[in-house]
């Protein structure tokens, strides 16, 4: 199930963020990642099991200028990764982006642990960027038509 971030879901989600930091995350992103949930223009949905356990998360952050949305801070706790969850995710913050904008763009940054399945999900690689989120942590811009 996935539903609207409440704030009462911040700590399972920071400890679950914590859970994925090094493999998909930089340590030093952790006080980027709890900023994100001060903004007052907040995004972000939560990723729940049957049982009502939250298990991640992700948000859209967008950009008014170039009018692209851009795939934000999108996390699933490892006892549940490669299990669909992050595609049911991603899929509903595209529908999300197709429904309630006009945005034609929506964009991801990724590291060498999860390009490949924005690829699969029709992402382009637009750009990779040499240790751009700490030493031997490449960015891989991606991006996908909507």
């Amino acid at each position: 199930m996935i539903r609207k971030y409440q704030s009462s879901n911040f700590s399972v989600l920071r400890k679950i963020f914590i859970l994925n930091t090094p493999a998909f995350f930089d340590k030093q992103e952790q006080p980027l990642f709890e900023g994100y949930f001060k903004k007052p223009e907040l995004c972000y949905f939560t990723l729940i099991t049957e049982d009502g356990e939250i298990i991640g998360g992700g948000g859209i952050g967008f950009d008014l200028e170039k009018i692209e949305a851009h795939f934000l801070w999108d996390l699933v706790h490892p006892k549940y990764q490669k299990q669909g969850f992050g595609k049911d995710l991603l899929q509903h913050c595209i529908a999300h982006v197709k429904d309630n904008t006009t945005y034609k763009v929506i964009k991801a940054n990724a590291t060498i642990k999860n390009y490949k399945f924005y690829q699969k999900m029709g992402f382009k690689m637009l750009k990779k960027t040499k240790d751009h989120y700490g030493p031997g942590v490449d960015m891989y811009a991606m991006g996908m038509a909507l």
